[in-house]
C-alpha cells in the first residue's frame, strides 16, 4: 500500500480512537476511589521520613479526612500525630474550623475533622515521620462517615523523601481527564481510553482490574480456540502476564503498565 493510500486509514484509526476516548470519558467521570471507604495505595517497601500525596487535579477543591501511612507489617498507622508525626499541606481553605491541616493525622474520621485545599490543581498533603521508617502503603479517605461524596481527587501521586527536598514517585493513579500540553499520539489515546474504561468498570465490578483483564483475555483465547484457531502463542503470552502479575514487587507504574500491555494484547489495534 502506498503512503498516500495509508494516510486516510491512519486518520480513520485516530478518529476511532478519539471517539473511544470521548465515550469512555463520558462513562467514567472520576478516579475509582471511594469517598466513604479507606482507599489503599500500595507500593514497594522502602525507607522514608517524608510521605507526600500529590493531588494533581480535582473537579473541586479536594478534601481528605485522614491520611494514613503503613509499613509492610501493617497494623500500626505511622502517620498519627499522637505518635510524633507532623502533617503539612500546600494550602488550606480558610474560614472553616472543621477543616484544618492538623485533621489530616488526628486519627478522627468524617467531614467535621478534615482538610480542604484552597485550590483544585497541584495541591499536596504530607506526613513527616519522627524518624525514617520502612513504608509500603498509604490510605486516604474523603469522609468515612459516609455523609459527603464530593471533593474527590482526580489524580493522585504518592512520593517519598528522606530529607523533604528530593522526592521519588512510588505510585500514581489518574483518571485520564487532565490533558497534556503536547498533542496526543495514538498511544496516548489508547492509554487514556483504557484508563477511563477501567474507571467506569470499577463502578459496577469491584474485581481488581488486572485480574479482570487477564480473565477476559483467557475467555477470548478460549473462544478463539473453540473455533479451531491455533492459540498456543496467545496462551503462552497470557501465562507470562499471569507470572509477572503474581510478583509482590510489581506496584505503581509497573503494575499499571502490565495491565495496559495485557489490555493491548486482549484487543490489539489493526496494523
Amino acid at each position: 500500500m502506498s503512503a498516500g493510500a495509508a494516510r486516510p486509514r491512519r486518520r480513520r484509526r485516530a478518529a476511532g480512537l478519539a471517539l473511544a476516548l470521548t465515550a469512555a470519558q463520558a462513562c467514567a467521570a472520576s478516579l475509582p476511589l471511594s469517598p466513604a471507604l479507606p482507599n489503599e495505595i500500595p507500593f514497594a517497601p522502602q525507607s522514608a521520613t517524608f510521605v507526600r500525596v500529590e493531588l494533581r487535579h480535582s473537579p473541586d477543591m479536594p478534601c481528605i479526612d485522614e491520611l494514613e501511612v503503613y509499613g509492610p507489617e501493617g497494623g500500626t498507622n505511622l502517620a498519627l500525630a499522637s505518635s510524633g508525626a507532623k502533617a503539612s499541606a500546600s494550602s488550606l481553605l480558610p474560614g472553616h474550623a472543621i477543616h484544618q491541616v492538623a485533621h489530616l493525622n488526628d486519627g478522627r474520621y468524617g467531614n467535621s475533622h478534615s482538610w480542604i485545599a484552597a485550590g483544585s490543581r497541584n495541591e499536596w498533603v504530607q506526613i513527616e515521620l519522627p524518624q525514617p521508617r520502612t513504608v509500603s502503603k498509604i490510605v486516604i479517605s474523603r469522609d468515612r462517615e459516609g455523609r459527603y461524596a464530593d471533593r474527590m481527587p482526580g489524580a493522585v501521586e504518592v512520593c517519598l523523601s528522606d530529607d523533604g527536598q528530593h522526592w521519588r514517585s512510588v505510585a500514581r493513579l489518574a483518571d485520564g481527564t487532565l490533558r497534556p500540553d503536547a498533542p496526543l499520539t495514538e498511544e496516548d489515546l489508547l492509554r487514556r481510553a483504557f484508563t477511563r474504561e477501567e474507571a467506569s468498570l470499577r463502578k459496577v465490578d469491584a474485581t481488581d482490574p488486572g485480574v479482570r483483564v487477564l480473565r477476559q483475555m483467557d475467555e477470548l483465547i478460549t473462544r478463539l480456540g473453540g473455533r479451531g484457531l491455533d492459540t498456543r502463542g496467545e496462551r503462552a503470552e497470557l501465562d507470562e502476564f499471569r507470572r509477572r502479575a503474581a510478583s509482590p514487587a510489581l506496584t505503581g507504574d509497573a503494575l499499571a503498565n502490565l495491565r495496559y500491555q495485557a489490555r493491548r494484547a486482549k484487543r490489539p489495534v489493526p496494523a
